[in-house]
């Protein structure tokens, strides 16, 4: 379970054309690194307001992190 409360086995993984993928596997794979992500994330947070940054600014920067995240297969 991720620490928002949603259960990994209920997100359901699909292509760029809909479809819901099937390799339970790799979906596997999948949730548990997001779950490590959000683990990471958190605790990155909890840090940040600890040591008294903005929870506005930590927010933002976070998700510009994200923004910056590219697809490597794509050309």
């Amino acid at each position: 379970m991720t620490q928002n409360g949603d259960k990994d086995s209920e997100r359901v993984w699909r292509d760029p054309s809909g479809r819901v993928l099937d390799c339970e596997d790799k979906t596997k794979l999948l949730d548990e690194r997001l779950a490590e992500l959000e683990t990471l994330a958190q605790d990155t947070f909890a840090d940040g307001i600890l040591i008294g940054v903005d929870e506005k600014q930590l927010r933002a920067s976070l998700a510009q992190i994200m923004e910056r995240l590219r697809n490597p297969w794509r050309r």
